[in-house]
């Protein structure tokens, strides 16, 4: 359990939510740790309750508004509520930062063949002889969709976008894209971006919840006659 001491409120959370025994009114909550718990697979199970792990961090907040952790924690717990439509965009960079250097390793065990799949689908909709094209990778993480797409951006560019630095990292070490973008895939779109001539996405919107804002993003920067990619995990 990793604990943080909020300085000069005597409050004390643990990544999971945990109110210790420094609660500065006379009787403190229930630990939110015991209300709100991960699973293996990054859910939740309801082993008591998120309503009262909000209301934890609700107090929490309202004594020191700038606290991310708690921020941060609370949108899982609305996450597991279904009041919230994506995974905090912090959790999404944490969990891969910590997965990065073993990334594709755990890939290959998995048989993971989503940037093979694109390539397959570009082949049959782009037109016969495309080449020289301006592509823009999102969720580029370790740079698996940009090498299956390096030859198309020969004479072209190939950019990237992705909120792990750690992610970034390993994707640099290819020599394959001319830049990546660290930042939210949704912010970036809605900043000044060049035009291009193919967007993909592999097995990335699963993580942006309301696609409209992204879409609309990706239509700003698409030349005439562009194209859209995308893979996505099948749930069942």
């Amino acid at each position: 359990i990793v604990r943080k001491l909020i300085p000069g409120a005597q409050i004390e959370l643990d990544m999971n939510g945990a109110f210790g025994d420094k609660w500065p009114v006379e009787k403190p909550p229930k630990r939110a740790w015991e209300k709100m718990r991960l699973t293996e697979d990054f859910g939740y199970k309801h082993k008591y309750s998120f309503e009262a792990a909000i209301a934890d961090y609700d107090q929490a907040l309202a004594l020191r508004p700038d606290f991310t952790l708690a921020t941060e924690n609370r949108s899982h717990a609305l996450l597991g509520l279904g009041r919230a439509t994506r995974c905090p965009a912090l959790f999404v960079r944490r969990m891969f930062d910590e997965v990065s250097a073993v990334f594709e390793e755990q890939m290959e065990k998995l048989t993971y063949r989503g940037p093979l799949q694109l390539r397959e689908l570009a082949d049959r909709i782009l037109p016969q002889g495309a080449s020289k094209l301006r592509i823009l990778d999102l969720g580029s993480g370790t740079g698996l969709v940009g090498e299956a797409f390096k030859d198309l951006a020969q004479g072209g560019r190939l950019d990237g976008v992705d909120l792990s630095p750690r992610m970034i990292d390993e994707a640099q070490k290819r020599g394959i894209y001319s830049r990546i973008i660290l930042g939210d895939i949704e912010s970036v779109l809605a900043s000044y971006m060049p035009v291009y001539d193919l967007v993909l996405a592999g097995d990335t919107l699963n993580y942006m919840g309301d696609l409209r804002p992204g879409f609309a993003g990706v239509a700003k920067c698409l030349a005439p006659g562009g194209f859209f990619l995308f893979t996505e995990e099948l749930k069942e």
